[in-house]
């Protein structure tokens, strides 16, 4: 799997170990999306892009983007938690939408004088989990990353005690 090294090109500390495992989860989350298309084509249980529902060609050209994403952050370990930043936001962003027809639906319900509920599936909310940890998850790693390379706190370039100037760790892909 792909490891975080620190900079002497030893497995890493502790943060760099979590870093490295930040990046095994997404890489492995997108891979996944096999098992998801599995469940939502043969069982009818769509948990990876709820609101893609009742458009199947865009729900697997989705599927298709997110195997691309799979793809992409196992073959350059580095890219994951960009690619997981956006590939969360997207898909909240379908999900949030389709919230706001099923909330709009059950107003015209309502303003028609007909009852109606509003309806949130098990699956929208178990997207919404996936997704908000796969956000806070890319957002963590890049956090870490950008600090390994000088750029929190507006430093282009940082240095060892020794004055030697910092490299991020290697990423290695085994």
């Amino acid at each position: 799997m792909n490891r975080v090294r620190d900079a002497d090109g030893a497995p890493g500390t502790a943060g760099a170990s979590s870093t490295g495992t930040s990046i095994r989860l997404v890489v492995w989350y997108y891979l996944g999306t096999l098992l998801f298309i599995l469940l939502d084509a043969l069982g009818g249980w769509n948990v990876r892009v709820t609101g893609l529902q009742g458009l199947p060609a865009l729900k697997y050209t989705y599927y298709a983007g997110c195997l691309g994403a799979g793809w992409l952050v196992h073959r350059f370990p580095r890219s994951a938690p960009f690619v997981a930043l956006s590939e969360s936001t997207i898909n909240l962003a379908i999900l949030l939408v389709g919230f706001l027809g099923t909330y709009l639906r059950a107003l015209d319900a309502a303003m028609a004088g007909v009852p109606g509920t509003v309806m949130i599936t098990y699956g929208q909310i178990i997207n919404l989990l996936l997704n908000g940890g796969i956000l806070v998850t890319g957002i963590y790693a890049t956090i870490y990353l950008r600090s390994q390379i000088g750029l929190s706190g507006g430093t282009s370039t940082s240095t060892t005690p020794s004055g030697r100037e910092r490299t991020p760790p290697p990423l290695d892909h085994e």
